[in-house]
């Protein structure tokens, strides 16, 4: 899960705070 929000982030496609939102919920 983390892993597939890093790419994300790195492609553009999510922010870092979206992603920990995730990460967390």
């Amino acid at each position: 899960l983390i892993k597939k929000g890093i790419e994300l982030i790195e492609t553009g496609k999510a922010s870092p705070e979206a992603v920990v939102r995730e990460a967390y919920r």
